[in-house]
């Protein structure tokens, strides 16, 4: 049978990218390889930085960065495991990402604009269709939430191949509170969307802002400077705050406030930092090339603080952020802002030189995977761990050839982009690879409408990546074969069992 021409047998490497959803982020473990859907140990992992169990030095090549492994880069990761390891982050991942799945489900039960909701820890997918039995996408739908959600104070996004999932994935400080609290508008979104009864191609994409401009007369210079009234959160808008554009005359203007909310307590002091006001900053954004897309392009949210899950806007208004992963122990987290600073005043410099802390982190690092993934390799993102694995696997196997899953997205690096079809597959002249199907179990060509065993799905999808590898470019040879583990376009969790069929 086709199966028994699988990765490894084929002569390739598994890689598993664990840049979204590695470091804990599923709460059951620390890398979504180890989960129990998949149970599978790769030979390459990618993580920010990439970790592999090949030497370049054995296949007689250099590897040299810049910057990847640099003292103050270091000096943050070993920060960033001691809150890991300190803070009990992943049982609070496990708790409210259990929460919040088990609300989720029951909302789906009520609601059938919800299609599917999938994930693990704080780590979820909500997919919305414009109806159950078609499946078909509600993109326009999707759009609409997370824009009710920005009203709301809290930050969404959309992922997924057609932009109808309700991605998920916020920093690791996020509570109970916080969960009961999404919930909480969520559920108030769904029934605004049963009562209106509006088809989902016609919601609108315009945002109403709750402010509003004026001209008045600053009461200490007495010349006219632009104004914001901003509604206060009154229900019955009854209630205005009226404050002063600190950042264009910060050396005249007053703020005069009523019933000013708490989250806009940091704007109360009298001594501020003096920054652009937001028009000026979108229109010098003409010096930044225009496939730099923005969140909210209609109305882009200007941040300039951040505090846990937490983030602030120019006027000091209080989102709750649930999809910047980036800020995986939370925005500006202490520990790490002292760890960082103190490094900083000592040396900032390349890895070209001894350092504890370079050779402390890995030792670290390492002690949380299985004991043949010991090896590490430093760079500066995702994109260049994934570009290095295919380097080291490359190196490994003597073949160039890299098959991936269809939707899957990897970086902005030439040799990633050209396996990335999420972002990259409808560009004009990018000419379509032989991409192993997405394994969805409730979209993809094998899902739980037919079958009604998981692993029996997962083998299925494992046997067409086995046909990717028998049909691939004439039968040449593959070098690698990579996949995330758990799939951040559109929070796909892989049917049971088909990774570690894929790896053999």
């Amino acid at each position: 049978m086709a199966h028994n021409l699988l990765v490894q047998k084929a002569g390739g490497v598994c890689i598993a990218d664990e840049v979204q959803a590695g470091f804990g982020r599923i709460g059951s473990s620390l890398w979504t390889f180890l989960h129990s859907n998949n149970d599978v140990i790769p030979d390459i992992v990618t993580l920010g930085k990439p970790i592999g169990n090949v030497s370049f030095e054995a296949l007689g090549a250099e590897y040299f960065n810049t910057y990847g492994g640099k003292p103050c880069s270091m000096a943050v990761a070993n920060a960033v495991l001691d809150v890991i390891e300190k803070e009990n982050i992943l049982k609070n991942a496990a708790i409210v990402g259990s929460f919040l799945i088990e609300s989720l489900e029951k909302l789906a039960d009520k609601y059938q604009v919800i299609g599917n909701v999938r994930g693990c820890g704080l780590f979820i997918g909500v997919e919305l269709v414009c109806e159950r039995t078609s499946k078909r996408p509600a993109n326009h739908l999707a759009e609409w939430v997370v824009r009710h959600f920005r009203d709301e104070r809290i930050i969404m996004s959309t992922e997924g191949k057609y932009s109808n999932v309700l991605n998920f994935k916020p920093p690791m400080t996020f509570n109970m509170e916080d969960a009961q609290n999404w919930i909480t508008v969520f559920t108030s979104i769904m029934k605004q969307i049963e009562t209106e009864e509006v088809a989902s191609s016609s919601r609108s994409s315009t945002r109403t802002s709750s402010v509003d401009s004026l001209v008045s007369n600053c009461c200490r210079c007495e010349q006219q400077h632009r104004l914001h009234r901003l509604l206060a959160f009154d229900p019955k808008n009854e209630c205005r705050v009226i404050f002063a554009d600190w950042f264009r005359f910060p050396s005249c203007c007053v703020c005069i406030c009523y019933d000013l909310p708490e989250s806009n307590i940091f704007y109360r002091t009298t001594k501020r930092k003096k920054t652009l006001p937001k028009e000026e900053t979108l229109r010098l954004r003409e010096h930044i090339g225009k496939s730099c897309t923005l969140f909210f392009k209609d109305d882009p949210l200007k941040i300039v603080k951040g505090d846990g899950q937490y983030m602030y806007d120019e006027i000091g208004t209080k989102y709750l952020d649930c999809i910047n992963n980036v800020a995986h122990v939370g925005h500006c987290n202490p520990h790490i802002n002292r760890a960082f600073a103190r490094q900083m005043s000592l040396i900032y410099t390349n890895s070209r030189y001894l350092h504890d802390a370079m050779v402390i982190y890995a030792k670290r690092l390492t002690q949380y995977f299985p004991q043949n993934l010991s090896v590490c390799y430093f760079v500066n993102s995702g994109s260049e761990a994934n570009d290095l694995a295919f380097r080291l696997a490359r190196a490994h196997t003597k073949h160039k050839d890299v098959i991936a899953v269809d939707s899957a997205y990897h970086g902005h690096l030439t040799s990633v982009v050209e396996i990335s079809p999420y972002k990259f597959e409808n560009i004009k002249g990018h000419k379509k690879k032989n991409w192993a199907p997405l394994p969805c179990n409730y979209r993809g060509k094998f899902n739980k409408d037919e079958y009604d065993d998981d692993e029996v799905i997962g083998k299925l999808y494992a046997n067409d990546v086995a046909k990717s590898i028998e049909n691939h470019e004439k039968g040449r040879a593959i070098g690698a074969f990579i996949s995330e583990s758990m799939l951040s376009c559109g929070q796909v969790i892989p049917p049971k069992g088909y990774l570690k069929e894929v790896y053999r």
